[in-house]
């Protein structure tokens, strides 16, 4: 008989809970336009809302997961959402179309760790998410958002992942970051933030993308960070790059469309996969310590002052595929006697070339010296393959 009795209390809490995280579950539905939903199998139905399409659940029948992204959810979310059971741990609710602001509400989802709501036209953050002490993962990127970032942010001590890029979002960055002690990904690209670079001590950052925002200053502020995807494109930033050596395990390095001047350093780290310092007002020449770098594939050096040969290192590096030399002062003949390894794409326009073009370069898939000073006659095969116009 006890037995029996323990059953029907369990079943019956069971059935309570769902019944609860039904009704909550309904009221999402209904306030986003359900019925217009690409995928809505068995929403609204008396089937285990377990069934529910998007819905995974714990053994004991809570909503766990919510799972609805690409699916045509309009309107506000409901600020009922915290009366979801607290077993709640993943919110995904990507690329569709939900506006205004998040409901305070969500900051009761004291069980969540991943809080995915990118691609929508959410225009705000409430103060309330810094109570989900368990969040590790917050995407909002390509929304609305507005306004400073949100310095309440940085109490979620668990956070690994934080993407706010593709905003409006405007001002400094907070030195309190540091305080996200577990943090590998920071992603505020595509944003409207200024002044310089805070000063910051991530000890586990990996990715750290600030490109297409309104930066000044010099690099200093993050020199030593051990980051492997470094993007500080498209900002304000200048002064000298001498310090990117000190970047040791970086493999994505992308500082292009600044306002950088001085030298490429002598010494770079081996990990380099692709180095992007286009569009800056960077002299000298090419550093010897392209040609050793065992994993660079990618060399963009286009839009700056770089002067003298084409270095023979160009052809060296064994992983080379792509090298972009556009519109600087380079001049003479490029290297005859190269071997191109992986090199399928060339270009070098707008520079003051002159003498031969390299037969290997009838191999690339891709090449370009057009407005040099080559000089006719040239073979045919040169002038259709990198587009020559020769005097």
């Amino acid at each position: 008989m006890k037995t029996a009795i323990c059953i029907l209390l369990i079943l019956f809490c069971v059935s309570s809970i769902e019944a609860g995280d039904r009704e909550i579950l309904l009221e999402l539905f209904q306030a986003t336009n359900g019925s217009k939903w690409k995928k809505r199998t068995n929403w609204g139905s008396s089937e285990s809302i377990c069934s529910w399409h998007g819905i995974k659940c714990s053994p004991s029948q809570e909503a766990e997961e919510v799972h609805v992204p690409e699916d045509n959810l309009d309107s506000i979310l409901p600020s009922s959402m915290e009366q979801v059971t607290s077993q709640v741990i993943e919110i995904n609710l990507d690329n569709n179309n939900l506006v205004g602001s998040l409901p305070d509400s969500l900051g009761e989802l004291s069980n969540l760790k991943v809080l995915s709501l990118k691609k929508n036209k959410l225009t705000s953050i409430p103060e309330s998410i810094a109570k989900l002490t368990h969040l590790t993962d917050l995407d909002l990127r390509k929304n609305k958002i507005k306004g400073e970032f949100p310095n309440f942010i940085t109490n979620l001590r668990e956070l690994v992942h934080l993407r706010l890029s593709n905003n409006e979002m405007t001002g400094t960055l907070p030195e309190t970051l540091s305080k996200l002690i577990h943090l590998t990904t920071l992603d505020l690209g595509s944003n409207k933030f200024s002044g310089e670079l805070p000063q910051v001590n991530f000890r586990t950052l990996q990715y750290l993308l600030l490109g297409r925002n309104q930066f000044s200053g010099s690099l200093a502020p993050i020199i030593k960070l051990p980051v492997r995807h470094l993007e500080l494109h498209s900002n304000r930033l200048s002064g000298s790059i001498e310090g990117i050596e000190k970047l040791r395990g970086v493999e994505i390095l992308r500082l292009y469309n600044n306002d950088f001047t001085g030298l490429i350093p002598e010494q770079l780290t081996f990990k380099l996969v692709e180095l992007d310092l286009g569009g800056n007002q960077l002299s000298g020449h090419i550093p010897k310590v392209i040609g050793n770098l065992p994993k660079l594939k990618n060399l963009f050096l286009s839009n700056n002052n770089l002067e003298g040969i084409v270095p023979h290192v160009v052809f060296q590096a064994p992983a080379l595929i792509e090298v972009n030399l556009t519109n600087n002062e380079f001049s003479g003949e490029i290297p005859q006697h190269i071997q191109l390894k992986k090199l399928e794409h060339f270009e070098a326009a707008s520079n003051k070339l002159t003498g031969s073009v390299p037969n290997a370069f009838q191999n690339l898939k891709v090449c370009n010296l057009n407005k040099n000073e080559y000089k006719c006659p040239l073979p045919e095969w040169v002038k259709e393959k990198c587009g020559i116009t020769c005097e």
